[in-house]
């Protein structure tokens, strides 16, 4: 597929796309204070930037997008300059992992989140962090950042005391992403 815009306007279009208060990000907000939970976040010093934080448990939930993520059902490739994007995936994938390390070493639990999982099954998000939250540590397979799809690997960390989980994907496989 041939890109609709020359490389100048397709530039100033990428640069407006929002990191912060996206729309999956303020759908969950929303949802999270209906559902009674309140006294997070979304402002912190913690490495990659959390996009909902609840600082008195230490859990750090960050809503990926599914193009930014190279989610493992919703990718799919563009059609010009691949290369690029190959590994661009690959290195917000390898921060990604490197940031939920960071986190665990420091005690905190990751909860990443799709974004088609927050349009699509937003309750079950909502109980996804609640079980984050409650200390149980049992958190659906499904709302493990994706965690299904042949080119994605879930990792589960417990600490020694049994606190720190890690929830995340990464490729099983370097440079194959979908599409």
């Amino acid at each position: 597929m041939v890109d609709v815009f020359d490389r100048a306007k397709r530039s100033e279009v990428m640069s407006k796309v929002k990191s912060k208060d996206t729309k999956p990000e303020m759908t969950l907000r929303k949802a999270l204070y209906k559902a009674g939970l309140r006294g997070y976040r979304v402002k912190t010093k913690l490495p990659g930037s959390p996009d909902i934080v609840f600082t008195r448990v230490k859990v750090a939930v960050f809503v990926d997008g599914c193009f930014w993520h190279g989610c493992p059902e919703c990718y799919s490739e563009p059609g010009t300059n691949v290369t690029f994007w190959r590994k661009k995936l690959a290195e917000n994938r390898e921060r990604d992992a490197r940031v939920n390390k960071m986190l665990a070493d420091m005690g905190w639990k990751v909860l990443r989140l799709w974004e088609h999982q927050i349009e699509k099954d937003l309750n079950g998000c909502i109980d996804a962090i609640k079980a984050s939250i409650s200390g149980d540590g049992h958190v659906p397979s499904e709302y493990n950042a994706g965690s299904s799809g042949e080119n994605a690997k879930s990792l589960t960390k417990t600490g020694r005391q049994g606190r720190r989980t890690v929830l995340s994907v990464e490729p099983s496989s370097g440079g194959d992403f979908g599409g």
